[in-house]
């Protein structure tokens, strides 16, 4: 009986022992769960990327996604979400082999730990760890190696470029991607035989650190202007080695971002859902001003402003979600994103649709920078050139393609549907005529109409808000083209073809892969709900 109760003694203190390691989350940042969504189930995972609320630095391990047991390299940045990343490093032992890049690291998922402000992970086979923090245009890794051996670490070029070695502890880089080119300055926190591999466009830089008592700490800087400001950039962010300082003061920052909004009530498992979502928010848009100055890819230049300029907005999604929480929580930097939109319009001659980093990426369909901006303006946001803003989005009204995955001016298709109010479609198996039509994509000819319905809606209210009487009365009936698709047989959006006949078809499963002949990566059934300007119809 006595060995029973110290069994049952000991279990309980086993118990609370485990009890007491599962600590809570004590702050809004420990809430944050990076490591959400990173499984891939249909289209891309998210990344447990470490970052700065909106800054440029955005660093994730490039994997395929968190099933995968390999790591291919650590990024010094990326470009955007889903687009290529800006130079890599890897670290390894051993005999480099000449020329290669492609070589992988396998990492212990149990030891990786992601936070918005550190990344850590174990590379298994080669016995080495690896931590990181980010500051807004500077990054900071230290690698440590086995003590005895080689160590070494290769850096690439993703896409096509050149390295200068500057001295034996520190190198310059150069990176163009689409005609934007990329500027990195490194430095070591110790000597290193620094060689380059190649005279190609994607050479490996290799630093070779063999005499190292173990521990090799790198920090680098980033710039879009030139060499000497990413130099610049690194001195200003990080003029010592410490990286516990560094992340300590990350970590200070997501506090206070994520603390703007102060959830009561809850699971703890709901509020880990909230804050990590809430940490997704501050990944886009990002400020690329350095210093009172900033490239702009849209006129390839250089600028002075004394605002932020920011660029990577995938708008199609976030007019619903990002644009419209900022303009509550975060004015200032809402108007700055506002003000950018149209400095890029000035410098590119349109409004941009899914402005990136390097240049305007015309996803999916729609102008629905135009529904941001009325929304800004009726919630008093409206420090930036309202009437030059109001002239871009005309524009790209009246003389863009709407063709999805297309810009520049406007083509027959476009021409068709101010004339009769909807975006034609082709019969089941009817070949495509229009050149622009993107082969994939298609024509998305019911959820092209609806989409451009609603953005002709707000172009009629900011028209209406501004006084301008004539564009307020055309646009405010364009806004009602919805209605040309609407089907009463079926209470469906429904098809036409350009005789204005309806095709028939099943509005759950025909369009091809994701429906996109008529309906875009979903169904009629959604799509019934898209006239969101006109909910009683």
């Amino acid at each position: 009986m006595t060995k029973r109760y110290s069994f049952i003694f000991i279990l309980f203190i086993v118990l609370m022992a485990s009890c007491e390691t599962h600590k809570k989350p004590s702050s809004f940042v420990d809430f944050v769960d990076p490591t959400i969504g990173n499984v891939g189930h249909l289209l891309q995972p998210t990344r447990p990327t470490a970052q700065l609320p909106n800054q440029m630095i955005r660093m994730h391990p490039q994997r395929n996604d968190y099933l995968d047991d390999q790591i291919g390299y650590f990024p010094l940045t990326i470009s955007s979400h889903r687009q290529p990343a800006l130079f890599g490093v890897l670290p390894g032992i051993g005999d480099p082999v000449k020329g290669t890049w492609k070589s992988k690291q396998t990492y212990d998922h149990d030891l990786e730990i992601t936070k918005p402000y550190f990344y850590s992970t174990y590379l298994i086979d080669e016995d080495i760890t690896v931590r990181f923090v980010p500051a807004a245009k500077s990054g900071f890794f230290i690698f440590e190696f086995p003590a005895d051996g080689d160590k070494r670490l290769k850096f690439n070029i993703v896409n096509q470029g050149e390295w200068k070695i500057v001295s034996e502890d520190s190198f310059e880089g150069m990176e163009e991607i689409e005609g934007m080119k990329v500027f990195v300055y490194g430095k070591f926190n110790q000597p290193s035989r620094l060689t380059i591999d190649g005279e190609n466009p994607k050479s490996l830089l290799w630093a070779d650190f063999t005499e190292s008592d173990g521990q090799v700490q790198f920090k680098y800087g980033i710039s879009f202007i030139d060499g000497e400001q990413a130099k610049r950039n690194l001195e200003a962010e990080m003029p010592d080695w410490d990286l516990n300082r560094l992340k300590d003061s990350g970590r200070a920052v997501w506090e206070e971002a994520l603390g703007k909004i102060q959830v009561k009530g809850g699971t703890e498992a709901q509020k880990r859902s909230f804050y990590t979502a809430l940490y997704r928010y501050y990944e886009r848009m990002i400020t690329i001003s350095e210093e009172g100055r900033y490239y702009s890819a849209y006129d390839h230049s250089i600028h002075e402003s004394d605002r932020d300029f920011y660029v990577d907005d995938w708008v199609w999604d976030s007019y619903l979600t990002h644009h419209p929480l900022r303009m509550i929580i975060e004015t200032k930097k809402q108007s700055d994103m506002l003000n950018s939109y149209v400095k890029m319009y000035e410098h590119s001659g349109w409004m941009p649709q899914f402005p990136l980093l390097y240049k305007d990426n015309p996803a999916m369909h729609g102008f629905h920078s135009t529904i941001v901006f009325l929304d800004a303006w009726r919630k008093n946001i409206r420090d930036y050139d309202v009437e030059k803003a109001y002239e871009g989005m005309k524009k790209n009204a009246l003389e863009a393609t709407m063709i999805p995955w297309r810009n520049g001016p406007k083509t027959v298709l476009d021409d068709f549907y101010r004339e009769h109010g909807f975006f034609p479609a082709l019969k089941p198996g009817e070949t495509e005529t229009v050149p622009e039509v993107h082969g994939f994509e298609k024509r998305q000819s019911v959820a092209v109409t609806l989409a451009h319905s609603y953005d002709d809606w707000a172009l009629g209210q900011m028209a209406k808000e501004l006084g301008k009487v004539e564009d307020y009365h055309y646009f405010n009936q364009e806004a009602a083209n919805y209605r040309n698709l609407y089907q009463a047989k079926n209470k469906m959006m429904m098809p036409k073809d350009a005789e204005g006949n309806w095709i028939d078809i099943d509005p759950k499963f025909d369009g091809g892969p994701g429906g996109r002949d008529y309906y875009d990566e979903n169904n009629g059934y959604t799509y019934q709900w898209n006239a969101q300007h006109d909910i009683h119809g």
